[in-house]
This record gives C-alpha cells, sequence and structure tokens, in this order.
C-alpha cells in the first residue's frame, strides 16, 4: 500500500523537489553575489550548498527506507 501510494505521487514529489532546489540556487547566487560585492570569501555559499545536498540525502534516504 505504501508503495502504491508513492507511486501515485513521484512525480509531485519531484517537481517539489526541483522546485526547493531552485528557490536555493537562486538564494546561494544571491549570497554569492553580495558576498563578492563586499570582498569576501564566498565559500560560506559552498558550504551552505553542500549541507543542503546532504540533509536531502538523508531525508531522502528515511523516507526510502521506511517503505521496506
Amino acid at each position: 500500500a505504501k508503495r502504491r501510494i508513492v507511486a501515485a505521487k513521484i512525480n509531485q514529489a519531484s517537481a517539489l523537489e526541483s522546485s526547493c532546489d531552485a528557490q536555493v540556487s537562486s538564494l546561494l547566487s544571491s549570497l554569492r553575489a553580495r558576498l563578492t560585492e563586499l570582498g569576501q570569501d564566498t565559500s560560506l555559499a559552498d558550504q551552505i550548498q553542500s549541507s543542503y545536498n546532504q540533509e536531502k540525502t538523508l531525508k531522502k534516504a528515511s523516507y526510502l527506507s521506511q517503505l521496506g
């Protein structure tokens, strides 16, 4: 039953993930531009991107493990 529900919603979940990814990308682009404008190191934006990607991977794994 769980797998059937997930299969029915996978496209919606993928679209939501893409939307979130685009928002994060936009925010990080703005942050990088502002840091560059201020003459600051942009590695903070890289760290945020890395943390976002790691958290996303962990959440996906957690949700998928609940299906098994």
